[in-house]
């Protein structure tokens, strides 16, 4: 009895083996029929946007050139004529700069940053879940994302803030979590070399508060979200017993958001003034 259950233990052993390197070799395949699938459903999905004139719907409105945007920006001044001149925002640096590279075209542009709720969010989204260790987590990530009403009603009404919001949010929130040192995202899981002290701290809240300038240039409303989703990573922090990972988080988060308003000077001063964000 003792050998043929040593046989059929090898055999065991064997068959789930050979699963295990059917399973790796159809691994590739199953991602990219599954990108393929999504990139179909989004290019099904958004044709009409990425092809044809933009209805002149939410913040889809007539704008300069990238030059004339660039020119103002640079000038530290808008003058719109039909009220006081007022600092010139950020946002013309962002748009006039994807115009010129798209050939001095404010209006595709436009188009660009509508449809990186889409495009963005979903990498942002896979990119989350990345240090799970799943290609099947990274997929469904990306696939929950795309399939969020919120997404499509942001396209649908011209809404270039909420697809600002949709694309920077996931990596901001996976900014947040890698500071907070909750696993899986502590730096040690995933192999690089780890910084101490203070330019550990520094190399978390630099990049953060560089991602929530870009964001906030274009959507203010961005800052209001990073605050909550910190809230919620601090939070989470408590409750697993790690009062240094919800103080580190919240450090983080309010030194970058002193970058954030520093990168965007003049025109950040309006927040303080009580100035309308436009």
């Amino acid at each position: 009895a003792a050998p043929s259950f040593g046989m059929a233990a090898r055999l065991e052993v064997s068959r789930l083996a050979r699963r295990r390197s059917e399973e790796a070799t159809d691994r590739p395949a199953r991602r990219v029929v599954a990108v393929s699938v999504l990139g179909l459903v989004v290019l099904l999905g958004v044709r009409g946007a990425l092809l044809g004139h933009l209805p002149l719907v939410g913040d889809l409105v007539p704008m300069p050139t990238g030059s004339h945007l660039l020119s103002e920006y640079l000038a530290g001044r808008s003058d719109p004529g039909w009220r006081p001149a007022q600092v010139a925002p950020p946002a013309y640096a962002v748009v006039g700069l994807l115009a010129m590279v798209a050939g001095n075209s404010s209006a595709l542009a436009l188009k660009a940053l509508l449809l990186a709720g889409i495009v963005l969010g979903a990498l942002g989204a896979a990119r989350l879940v990345s240090d799970f260790g799943s290609t099947r987590a990274r997929i469904t990530a990306a696939l929950a994302l795309v399939a969020s009403p919120v997404v499509w009603n942001a396209l649908a009404h011209g809404d270039i803030q909420a697809s600002v919001a949709l694309a920077s949010l996931p990596f901001i929130f996976r900014r947040l979590a890698v500071a907070s040192r909750l696993r899986p995202y502590v730096p040690a899981h995933t192999g690089r070399a780890v910084p101490r002290g203070l330019a550990s701290f520094a190399a978390d809240a630099a990049p953060l508060g560089l991602l929530l300038a870009l964001a906030v240039s274009l959507a203010p409303a961005v800052l209001i979200d990073t605050a909550v989703v910190a809230l919620g990573v601090v939070v989470a922090s408590l409750v697993v017993g790690d009062s240094r990972g919800a103080l580190r988080c919240a450090a983080v988060t309010a030194v970058s958001a002193v970058v954030a308003f520093a990168c965007t000077l003049p025109w950040s001063l309006t927040w303080i003034e009580g100035a309308r964000w436009s």
